[in-house]
Formats: structure tokens, sequence, C-alpha cells
């Protein structure tokens, strides 16, 4: 048999150039089909075409007292019945945030009674710079409420906030009733549930499950994502987690206060995941 080295001689002595070398296009999408007796070439894949924000739903740009500027989704909705049983300047509050501890937040999402309609308002951080905006804008809003209600936010949200205001250099001054319905809910279905979490409370009290909800551990990740390539396709479900999240605690708070929980369509706010 004769070796690789041979054959090459034998070309250069027959003056017979060496076989071309295949391109790198070739060498990554090349394959030998079974049977096929020959080569075929596989096109990449697609890219998707970037979502931009603006597609999300109706938005803005809104300045910060103190400096800098965020993103503003803002929703009125029709008030559901129960909902004169809560006090008009009460202001729910969830955030969103890429960890736990010392990791920025990137998202306040807030619902307040004003007269007879629900505004959603979701300050979102474009890219991590805006993170001291949001707080600063979460707390100009909390300026112009009576009380603060939340879900465990005694114990994370809001020392969370005022962690992060300190690392972002901006004050943070809140003297607000603050009603967390956590401590609520572990009284009132005490033994009756296997936990208090959200999603427990949402499918087994509010008869309200979310089946295909983002699941929390992948929120950071997408904020990650829409930074480094501004593209908002998977945004739009953290936006949906976060309001489904602010009228899941409303209708607990009218159940607890006394009001039966009012269904809630998804098409009744915004933004909606953006598809294609």
């Amino acid at each position: 048999m004769r070796t690789v080295l041979e054959n090459r001689l034998d070309r250069i002595a027959r003056g017979v150039p060496p076989p071309a070398a295949a391109r790198p296009a070739e060498i990554v999408y090349r394959r030998t089909l079974p049977r096929s007796g020959g080569p075929a070439t596989i096109p990449p894949a697609p890219v998707p075409v970037p979502v931009s924000l603006d597609r999300l739903a109706p938005g803005r740009t809104l300045p910060a007292p103190g400096g800098g500027e965020a993103w503003l989704c803002e929703t009125n909705l029709s008030a559901p019945p129960g909902a004169d049983l809560l006090p008009e300047g009460l202001l729910f509050l969830d955030l969103e945030t890429t960890g736990l501890g010392s990791f920025p937040l990137f998202l306040a999402g807030l619902l307040i009674r004003r007269g007879p309609a629900l505004s959603l308002r979701q300050y979102l951080a474009r890219t991590y710079a805006e993170e001291g905006a949001v707080i600063s804008l979460f707390l100009a809003e909390a300026g112009r409420s009576d009380a603060l209600a939340s879900f465990n936010g005694k114990s994370f949200d809001l020392p969370y906030l005022r962690a992060r205001a300190a690392a972002c250099g901006r004050p943070f001054r809140l003297d607000l009733p603050h009603r967390d319905l956590l401590p609520e809910c572990r009284r009132a279905f005490a033994g009756t549930l296997p936990d208090c979490r959200l999603t427990t409370l949402e499918a087994h009290v509010l008869r309200r499950p979310r089946p295909a909800d983002l699941p929390g551990r992948e929120v950071p990740a997408v904020y990650h994502h829409f930074v480094r390539t501004g593209d908002a396709r998977d945004l739009a479900r953290v936006l949906a987690h976060n309001r489904d999240d602010l009228l899941a605690l409303r209708s607990l708070a009218a159940l607890l206060t006394g009001a039966p929980p009012a269904p809630v369509r998804p098409s009744d706010t915004c933004p909606s995941p953006v598809r294609g």
C-alpha cells in the first residue's frame, strides 16, 4: 500500500496539482447523506430578526428625579368588582431582579387604583446603568401614594430597594404604611395549602393557575440577553409575569379584605408576548 507521501511525490512528478482544499463554509455545513452517494450542503439556520422594545406595548422614555431615564409601560384597566374595598391610594409593588443579594434590579412593577380605573406602571431599565432611574421613579410614584402593598416586601422588596439605591448612589426615603400580604396569607390559609408561594395561592385560592408563565429562575437570563442584543422578544414574557404577579396581589388583597377574587383576562393588559 502506497503511503500518503509516495502519492504526493508521484503527483508532483507527473505535474498533477494537489486537490483543492474545502472552503470553511463547506467544512462547517457539509455532510454525507446516507445511501445518497454524494455530499450535501446544509445552510445555516436562519437568525431571528430582533424585536425592538417599542413593539411590545405602549411605552415611552421617562426622565427620573436625580438624573437618568428609564422606560415606562403604562396601561389603564377597568377596576374589577371588589376594587372599591381597597383604598384608592394603595400602591402594589413587585420587583424583578437579576439575582439575589447584591445583584441589580431592572423592573419595578406598580399597580394602583386611581378613580374608577387601575393603573399598571412598569419601570424598566433598558441597560444596567438605568437601575438608579428605576428606583428613583418608584420612589416618586410612592410619594404620590397613601400606602404600599407587596408580597414579602418587608423582608425582600424594600430592603433590596434600599441596598440597590445605596449601590447606585441614590437617596432612599420612603415613609408609607406597608401591607405585606405574605404573613396575612400564612395566617389565613395555614394548614390548608402545601405552601404559601404566590403561584400556589393563585392556583388553589384564586383558581387562576399560570401554566405558561415564565419561571422566575429564567428571568435574569432573559434580561441579560435583552441588554446584550436589544432583542425584546422574550422580555415580553418577563413583563407579563410581572403584570400577572401584581394582578394576583390585588386579587389576594381584595379577597383578604372580604371581596371575591375577580377573574382577569391576559388580553386586558399589556404587553403580550411577541411571536415571530
